[in-house]
């Protein structure tokens, strides 16, 4: 099983990040490499049961429902996806620290047992890591930047912080 996690401090209120990071039609404005989302059945807002279908930019489909939604944390399971995955999920926490939020994204990966998991889940938790530490700098980018007024100059290249 491969566990990864990113945290940052961002310099916005809470809500407004959990604003940006569940606006699935605006995702690909602050994050260059976001995939192809749509919710299964197009609603106003998310709702825990509702399902959200996810193309990566590898081709690979995964469809994820939301098990948890609130503005402190949003968490999904798979429902389907790749066939060498066995499980998928995944946890969203913005917790408001006078007026910056602690934003931290967890995810846990598990292979299927043909797939060799002692080393395939090793490297996909690595590029896992490095997708999750870019997703989350690009939130924190894009928040920073529509606060301070300054336009965002996307394609974080340096290594996300941990907090």
């Amino acid at each position: 099983m491969a566990v990864v996690e990113s945290k940052q401090f961002i310099h916005a209120p809470r809500d407004e990040v959990y604003q940006v990071a569940q606006a699935l039609d605006e995702y690909a404005r602050w994050d260059a490499a976001a995939p192809s989302m749509s919710l299964a059945v197009p609603q106003d807002g998310i709702r825990v049961g509702q399902q959200l279908r996810v193309r990566d930019r590898s081709g690979f489909n995964l469809v994820l429902e939301y098990i948890q939604v609130s503005t402190q944390s949003t968490s999904v399971k798979m429902v389907s996806g790749p066939f060498f995955i066995d499980r998928f999920a995944g946890s969203w926490l913005f917790e408001d620290r006078n007026g910056i939020t602690f934003a931290r994204f967890k995810y846990v990966l598990t292979l299927k047992k043909w797939m060799l998991p002692w080393l395939t889940e090793y490297l996909a938790g690595w590029w896992l890591q490095k997708q999750t530490d870019k997703r989350l700098l690009a939130l924190k980018t894009w928040c920073e930047s529509r606060r301070s007024g300054q336009p965002v100059l996307f394609h974080p290249a340096s290594p996300c912080s941990k907090a």
